[in-house]
């Protein structure tokens, strides 16, 4: 509603609301806020897919298998793992870096923060280049996928 009605009367969320009734300029500032909340859920996603692209690179794939564990006797297959997948374990223990308990606070995850900055790094020059540059990969873009098809 508010985009067709802002395109008509050419304002924002916020001057649309406003335009309408000026009690409901709070319609369009909460709606900036959620949109700024979900931007902020979507770059974690981006950076979680950009840790995983860089990882798939590798030979064989580290999610593939359950890694062994070595002791002092004999070497097995980590059990947690064993109890769910290499895919699950890969995901918590290594990418996510989680700790076996809620009481310990782990530390900071190096790997996804850097993914995450590269996202951050992506959106700020999309932004800075503008929309332009956005049909330009789009148009490599519809080119390339059949070829990735193939």
């Amino acid at each position: 509603l508010e985009l067709s009605v802002g395109q008509r009367i050419r304002r924002g969320s916020i001057g649309v609301w406003n335009y309408i009734s000026p009690k409901l300029g709070g319609i369009g500032f909460a709606s900036c806020v959620v949109c700024y909340f979900v931007a902020l859920y979507y770059n974690v996603i981006i950076g979680w897919t950009l840790f995983y692209f860089s990882q798939s690179f590798q030979q064989p794939l580290p999610w593939d298998q359950c890694p062994l564990v070595k002791n002092a006797s004999h070497t097995y297959v980590e059990p947690e793992c064993e109890q769910s997948s290499a895919t699950t374990y890969y995901w918590y223990r290594e990418a996510l870096d989680i700790t076996s308990s809620i009481s310990d606070s782990g530390g900071l995850n190096w790997k996804m923060t850097v993914c995450l900055l590269v996202a951050w790094v992506m959106v700020c020059l999309a932004m800075i280049k503008g929309i332009q540059s956005s049909g330009k990969v789009s148009m490599l873009e519809s080119l390339l996928s059949p070829l990735s098809t193939i």
